[in-house]
């Protein structure tokens, strides 16, 4: 409220300044100089106005255009364009660290870690469950995740990001946007992953894997058969919530924005079975045989 405040009271002043110099037949001042008193204000005031309506303050830097002497506003990250011949290599900007408590509170401020007693993607049981469309729903939330995954890969010479369906979709095109490379994403047919609509991959061509829950890592592991028969090469893996508490190993880097050892059990095991709680089963991906 401040920075409008002071937003204002310039804004009156000039405007008074404007009508005094008309009465007095005098011009008014260049426009840059009336751009500069605006660009003051709005250094006052931006940061306050860029709070997104989830809560997350997104930074972005002020910056004044010499062409044309107007304000323009760039965002904390950039990139470079790649050329189909994938010469141009991306530019990304230092932002501040997501910590893994932030992570975890953008869960809980979107009511998306549910207590109950849940089948999972995997096939197992568990009585809790991240609903991550619940947090995927904003997009400046999702923004920030995928420039923080982009942060941690900025130097691996990522070509091409992929993401098995649903949540990977999204993933996979914010993350590339980040990184300025492609974003793709592999389909369930018939059992495993594809790639499908003209989506290709070439032989090693560095694919950066994400992917929003990690349980088992089925769907990982189904989309790395995806990259091994186009011959790519897999650079990394990254997840918005890794459940399996860091037992799941692929062999190469695996970059988690948050890392919880939630139970599950096989369904013969399971307590909440035993004891006849009834069982919900949330999401459209049926439980596979080998997960």
């Amino acid at each position: 409220m401040q920075g409008i405040s002071i937003f204002c009271t310039l804004s009156r002043v000039y405007h008074r300044r404007k009508r005094s110099r008309k009465r007095n037949g005098r011009r008014p001042k260049a426009p840059l100089q009336d751009d500069e008193a605006r660009a003051v204000a709005h250094r006052q005031f931006i940061p306050v106005l860029m709070k997104d309506t989830d809560g997350l303050l997104i930074e972005r830097a002020p910056a004044a255009s010499a062409q044309r002497g107007r304000l323009a506003f760039a965002p904390r990250y950039s990139s470079t364009p790649r050329s189909p011949e994938g010469d141009a290599r991306p530019v990304v900007e230092q932002r501040r660290m997501l910590s893994s408590d932030e992570v975890y509170r953008k869960f809980v401020d979107a009511s998306a870690l549910l207590e109950g007693h849940f089948l999972l993607s995997s096939g197992r049981h568990s009585p809790t469950y991240l609903e991550k469309f619940l947090v995927l729903q904003y997009p400046r939330t999702v923004e920030a995740f995928c420039a923080e995954i982009a942060r941690r890969f900025a130097g691996d010479n990522i070509e091409v990001v992929l993401g098995p369906t649903t949540g990977g979709v999204l993933l996979a095109y914010e993350v590339a946007k980040n990184l300025g490379t492609r974003g793709i994403f592999a389909e369930a047919e018939n059992g495993k992953r594809v790639l499908r609509r003209g989506f290709a991959l070439k032989p090693g061509e560095r694919v950066l894997l994400v992917d929003d829950i990690l349980t088992t890592g089925g769907s990982v592991r189904d989309t790395i058969a995806v990259i091994d028969e186009a011959g790519a090469t897999l650079a990394g893996i990254a997840v918005l919530a890794d459940r399996s508490g860091g037992k799941v190993d692929f062999g190469v880097r695996l970059e988690a924005l948050l890392t919880l050892d939630v139970e599950q059990y096989e369904a013969a095991d399971c307590p909440q079975c035993k004891a006849g709680i009834p069982l919900t089963k949330r999401g459209t991906t049926a439980a596979p045989k080998m997960r």
